[in-house]
């Protein structure tokens, strides 16, 4: 009888020794799996950025290859086949390391400075639209004022029209500019598409700047107020281009005897 329960005690530890290693196992492997797919999910997110950097020069490539960058001597953009075309802007691509949104005059951060040819004055554009204008630069870095700043004021037109006006910041919502100075004689409606008017020197024309979100007729004037949604999100800028007009100093000495 003693035996008998010797032999049934044994076999009870084993059969508990491998529920205890098969618990083991189970943990180990759920250890395993979850640290496994973080590992992932981190190489995962690191790949990705390293891809969406590598298509960001891909495209700064094409618009400083694209016919939008080139001008003729009778102020026509053309093919980059045509013989008669003057290079007008370059593209600067870059990062924006530091960003404010809340303050009445905002500015942002740039991860490019005079070492990349990058000067005070310049435009400032990302994927989605105009983002702002350089104001500071120092060999490595730059500081530009954002258009969520009540001192900038852009040059800009409807899409569909040649009427042109400013665009600028009230200083109160990120998602409210106001356009000023279109006629209110012409049709105008909430989504039509605000550009750049390339009047300016330092954006080139049709750069996006917002839709129309609000119409309103000034009864003081014979103008619209216009409410304008800005197409970038600037919460969320990241990777932008510095705009470099080549001709710039060309145009400036050829104005500033008219003033």
């Amino acid at each position: 009888m003693f035996i008998i329960l010797e032999v049934f005690a044994f076999n009870l530890i084993l059969s508990n020794n491998e529920i205890k290693n098969q618990r083991f196992a189970n943990s180990t492997n759920t250890f395993f799996v979850y640290f496994q797919s973080k590992a992932d999910f981190i190489t995962d997110y690191f790949y990705l950025k390293k891809q969406n950097k590598a298509l960001f020069e891909q495209l700064s490539f094409q618009k400083n290859t694209s016919l939008t960058i080139y001008k003729t001597n009778n102020y026509r953009f053309l093919h980059n086949a045509d013989t008669n075309k003057i290079l007008m802007y370059e593209y600067i691509p870059t990062e924006v390391i530091k960003n404010a949104t809340h303050l009445k005059r905002n500015h942002f951060t740039l991860n490019a400075g005079s070492k990349q040819n990058v000067e005070v004055g310049m435009g400032v554009i990302s994927p989605d639209g105009l983002a702002g204008v350089i104001r500071e630069v120092s060999p490595n870095f730059s500081v530009a004022v954002s258009l969520l700043n009540i001192d900038l004021g852009v040059s800009a037109k409807l899409k569909y029209y040649d009427y042109f006006g400013t665009v600028k910041w009230a200083g109160e919502s990120d998602t409210a500019l106001l356009l000023e100075f279109i006629p209110n004689r012409i049709n105008v409606a909430v989504g039509d598409t605000i550009i750049t008017s390339g009047y300016s020197f330092i954006f080139p024309q049709n750069v996006p700047i917002g839709t129309i979100s609000k119409v309103e007729k000034d009864v003081s004037t014979s103008f619209y107020r216009l409410q304008v949604k800005p197409s970038v999100e600037f919460q969320k800028l990241n990777e932008v281009w510095i705009i470099k007009n080549l001709l710039r100093k060309e145009l400036d000495e050829l104005n500033q005897h008219l003033n």
